[in-house]
């Protein structure tokens, strides 16, 4: 085992120093900000969690889904929008938030969410806005049918 000099020791401890203050690396563009499957039957596919903003009041979801390779048949996350907003929600410190509703009672988020799975590479993307967690709550989880839950999600403030 060789030794550290004295120049070599605080090089070392410098170096050590320096790099704690630098900020992590900035997350890829289009990385995802959680991520889990979803399955029915011999349909499957990833869930990606791409877009978390608040903004006066709203916090605006977007998710991608993608078929896996051996993935067969149909995910039909809701039938209605109706079904959706009793289906889909966020849960942020002890509280659920369901999706906002335009001025005729339907709820901001597409009519329907299905994925057909004929093998992989098929996409869908998703997006509902909700009623926002309260400043001080960072992250939420994210409830989708058939999926495993979407944990941690940070929320960016706009």
């Amino acid at each position: 085992m060789r030794a550290l000099g004295w120049i070599g020791l605080s090089a070392a401890l410098a170096t050590a120093a320096l790099g704690s203050l630098h900020p992590p690396p900035a997350r890829a563009q289009g990385a995802a900000l959680a991520e889990g499957e979803a399955a029915n039957g011999t349909a499957a596919a990833r869930v990606e969690v791409t877009g978390a903003a608040r903004r006066d009041g709203v916090l605006t979801v977007t998710v991608r889904f993608t078929s896996l390779p051996d993935a067969k048949g149909d995910i039909t996350f809701y039938r209605n929008a109706a079904e959706g907003y009793e289906a889909v929600y966020l849960v942020a410190g002890d509280r659920k938030y369901f999706a906002l509703k335009d001025s005729e009672g339907k709820p901001l988020m597409p009519e329907r969410a299905y994925l057909e799975t004929r093998g992989g590479g098929q996409r869908q993307i998703w997006a509902g806005k909700f009623t926002a967690p309260p400043a001080g709550l960072k992250e939420f989880s994210l409830v989708l049918p058939y999926s495993s839950p979407l944990d941690a999600i940070p929320i960016t403030d706009r």
